[in-house]
């Protein structure tokens, strides 16, 4: 970071006022360019008025209201408004707190905060602090689902407890292997076993909540100070960790940053500025303070040349104060904490007191160059007292322009947490027995609704369970057709004197009813003869026996045991797999009891009962099926008659004698007038004529191709013709008959008997008690969500309560009956505020708005 520059040339005089600077560059080349708003601080000047003090009532009663929601741990659910205070090792931190506090601060070389420590002040009649730590992660560093909250000891009465303890809480910070409880005392913290290497730094947090009559309302974090290096042995990343942990705090919009700067220190050497000054939206909500200003070296010789370094390095602070150098929104305070010679001195009466340290700090502004001669309205940004007060003022303003998106948050959050409730299982221990049979009840409904059959929805990702089983059921019926047998009436040798087209054409017209991709026997005509040939015994010639027939059957049978089975274990997978999943989103909240595993017995018990009854029937269907039977005699006689028509039409046409099957063909379409006009139509006309003279009658022109030679394969073609024609009686039988066996014997089965198998459970009250015992994790879930629902209740309630009582009072909420801004609120004490952090509306629009957020 560059160095502060000044641009003015002379010295500046003792018990005089510095001479405005320009603007530094906070990076190398870039300079500042002050805000309108930023040159001049804002002013402060004491007052006092009825509306100011009204003001003040409510302020508090905001910082109050801020005050129980941390302390209800309602942070966890919305973002509240907070302070953080920033600053490099070593800048005087921890005094500048123990001035507004009241509370002494752990203290030793270098770093003294190791983790973030929340700061709860409260005005309160009696003094109290109370210490809580609040973890982030697990003892195996795993983010937790939501921060935990305990208390770390008991309650102090006595302000010189509280530095110990607070070295106490921040060991067990720091040594998350180890319970917390064995640092509640020093000697535990020495005796403590400690698993491993402590942590430097770590984002828990130490909560401290003071109570007091002098403590001011105000609430704020306090960051480990930033460092640029570690010791020797240390861990480099440690630099990165802390300056990563003040960016997500700092982030937060509804953050306002309290950046420490030390007198003592180079401004340019002093890191946490560069986190700040470097980004235009963060300085817009920071207030700067100024620390250690007594380290400003004067010497004694006012007209040596230490002299007149002197007032050019106090002229650099001054210029910081005024805002001018580096402008901040709201602007810059000097503090002046005790010296070690002054604690030292006091450690012999027991220690400096709040109220000491404070009178010490006015008297050095009082009497010290430059500070005594500065301005009235300068002279009210000196000392611990302007500075909490003014930041209490910040915070309430802050608080008032983040209700409306509080109580957003806040219904949002209680929206959700009793979304959870309800769908979690209702509690009725006054009837487990009938709360079990309800459940056993509705989950057996549940089953049987989907053995019926859902109606359709849009969720492709979960589908209906009778859509998934009569896809398998549409599986089965192509895969029982392509074991169609695969007829070819015309000889192997055939193959071979045939163009390929004639012959492409002739296997598509004789597959015209296969399945596309069918994997049957392939057989011609000759081997079906060859067949029927050797198959003979004892017939009288021109005779063949009907086991020909038998074996090409077989041929196709002998396939359809297996695809059956395949079949049925796909069912079954199918309706186990629905089964089960239905199970377990039914009984997900009744593992821990045994229900779900009771429940799941009993179900495989059912599945096996019916899977034994359901492959005993399919098994019997099969053995009938090989009895090879049909009754359905007019479509096996329709069949036939089409496939041996076909069948001899193709044979013939591997005969080459196709020429005269097309013209009984057209003579067959051009009816008799137009037949008897050509020769070949008068001779076909006349043979049918003479046919019907003998009493042959209703014959066709096509009918006289039969009479055709067909080198005497017209048995092997009736036998192939007789077997496709059984094919498809028999094909649409078993691929119809054993879906309807599976869905009667198994689907249907299981549903009813499912019903009836859960109402024989054990339902005695001790087994129903059982059953519905909560498992831990569930048990602790619905713990944390009550708690939650309590705390955001109490919330809502608390707010709602804020803006009955601001709409039926007649005390304004702001010294102005109207304002544009949130820092419109002035301070009791001081007529003129800091620079607005942000826009708000009215207060009557507010709150509407807020009102309404509970009742959307």
């Amino acid at each position: 970071m560059t160095s502060i520059r000044t641009t003015r040339t002379g010295t500046l005089p003792r018990g005089g006022t510095p001479p405005r600077t320009s603007g530094t560059p906070l990076t190398p080349g870039t300079p500042v360019t002050p805000h309108p708003g930023f040159e001049e601080p804002p002013r402060i000047q004491v007052a006092g008025s009825p509306s100011l003090e009204g003001y003040a009532r409510k302020r508090r009663e905001l910082l109050e209201i801020l005050n129980s929601f941390h302390s209800s741990g309602i942070q966890s659910e919305v973002e509240l408004p907070q302070i953080v205070v920033l600053g490099s090792q070593s800048v005087g931190k921890s005094t500048l707190l123990e001035l507004i506090s009241g509370i002494k601060l752990p203290r030793n070389a270098g770093t003294c905060t190791r983790c973030p420590m929340e700061c709860r002040l409260q005005n309160f009649p009696t003094w109290s602090c109370q210490l809580s730590i609040r973890v982030h992660r697990d003892a195996q560093g795993n983010i937790l689902q939501e921060p935990t909250e305990v208390r770390f000891g008991d309650v102090l009465t006595n302000v010189n407890q509280v530095e110990q303890a607070l070295r106490r809480a921040q060991a067990a910070i720091l040594n998350p292997n180890v319970d917390y409880r064995n640092f509640f005392s020093d000697s535990n913290i020495n005796n403590a076993q400690i698993n491993g290497r402590a942590l430097t730094f770590s984002e828990d947090c130490v909560c401290i909540h003071v109570k007091g009559p002098e403590v001011p309302d105000l609430y704020f974090y306090d960051l480990p100070g930033i460092i640029a290096n570690v010791p020797d042995g240390s861990d480099v990343g440690d630099i990165s960790l802390v300056e990563n942990l003040a960016r997500r705090y700092i982030e937060r919009e509804n953050c306002i940053i309290l950046l420490v700067v030390s007198c003592e220190t180079d401004f340019e050497n002093q890191g946490a500025a560069r986190l700040i000054l470097n980004d235009p939206v963060l300085r817009e909500r920071t207030v700067g303070v100024l620390t250690k200003v007594d380290k400003i070296d004067d010497p004694e010789d006012d007209m040596s040349q230490l002299a007149n370094e002197y007032d050019e390095n106090a002229a650099k602070w001054i210029d910081i104060l005024k805002n001018k150098s580096i402008p901040l929104r709201n602007g810059w305070f000097a503090v002046r904490q005790p010296s070690q010679q002054e604690l030292r001195r006091s450690s012999v009466r027991g220690g400096l007191s709040r109220t000491d340290a404070l009178h010490i700090e006015r008297q050095f502004f009082s009497t010290k160059e430059p500070w005594k001669s500065l301005s009235p309205r300068y002279q009210q940004r000196l000392g611990s007292s302007q500075l909490s007060e003014n930041l209490s003022t910040i915070l309430s303003n802050l608080v008032e322009q983040q209700l409306p998106s509080i109580q957003l948050g806040i219904a949002h959050s209680l929206h959700e947490v009793k979304n959870e409730l309800r769908q979690m299982p209702q509690r009725h221990t006054d009837d487990p027995r009938g709360e079990v049979i309800k459940i056993l009840c509705d989950f057996a409904k549940k089953i049987s609704e989907h053995v019926k059959g859902l109606p359709p929805t849009f969720d492709q990702s979960y589908p209906s369970l009778m859509y998934a089983i009569n896809g398998t059921y549409q599986t089965f019926r192509l895969e029982v057709h392509r074991t169609v047998p695969r007829f070819r009436p015309w000889k192997m040798t055939s193959i071979g004197h045939l163009p390929q087209g004639v012959l492409d054409g002739m296997t598509q017209m004789a597959s015209q009813d296969d399945a596309e991709d069918g994997k049957g026997t392939l057989m011609h005509v000759d081997q079906v003869m060859d067949l029927a040939r050797r198959s003979r015994t004892r017939e009288l010639p021109g005779n063949y026996p009907y086991s020909v027939r038998e074996t090409l059957i077989k041929e196709f049978t002998n396939h359809w045991n297996g695809l059956m089975s395949d079949c049925f274990e796909t069912v079954e997978d199918i309706l186990t797999a629905h089964v089960n999943m239905t199970l377990r989103e039914h009984f997900a909240n009744y593992t821990h009891g045994g229900m779900l595993d009771q429940v799941n017995a009993v179900i495989q018990q059912q599945i096996h009962k019916c899977v034994v009854s359901s492959k005993r029937r399919l098994d019997a269907q099969f053995e009938m099926e090989c009895e090879h039977y049909t009754q359905n005699e007019p479509f096996f006689y329709t069949c036939r008659e089409k496939y041996l028509t076909r069948y001899k039409s193709l044979f013939r046409e591997s005969l080459q004698q196709d020429t005269i099957l097309e013209k009984l063909l057209d003579c067959a379409r051009m009816g008799e007038p137009l037949m008897l006009q050509t020769p070949f139509g008068a001779k076909v006309h006349a043979i049918i004529t003479a046919l019907d003279e003998l009493g042959i009658t209703g014959r066709q022109p096509i009918d006289l191709g039969k009479l055709l030679p067909n080198d005497n394969m017209d048995p092997a073609l009736e036998i192939m013709a007789e077997v496709r024609a059984y094919f498809q009686v028999a094909y649409k039988r078993f691929s119809d008959v054993v879906p309807q066996i599976i869905d009667d014997k198994f689907v249907r089965a299981f549903g009813a008997s499912l019903e009836v198998a859960l109402h024989l459970m054990d339902v005695s009250t001790e087994s129903c008690l059982k059953f519905l015992e909560e498992a831990p994790e569930l048990k602790r879930r619905r713990q944390d969500l009550t708690q939650r629902k309590t705390r955001l209740e109490a919330a809502k309630d608390r707010l709602e309560k804020l803006f009955i009582s601001t709409d039926s009072t007649s005390s304004p909420v702001s010294p102005s009956s109207s304002y544009r801004d949130v820092s419109d609120f002035t301070s009791p004490t001081l007529t003129e505020t800091p620079i607005p952090l942000t826009r708000s509306s009215s207060r009557s629009t507010l709150t509407e708005r807020v009102m309404g957020a509970f009742h959307m």
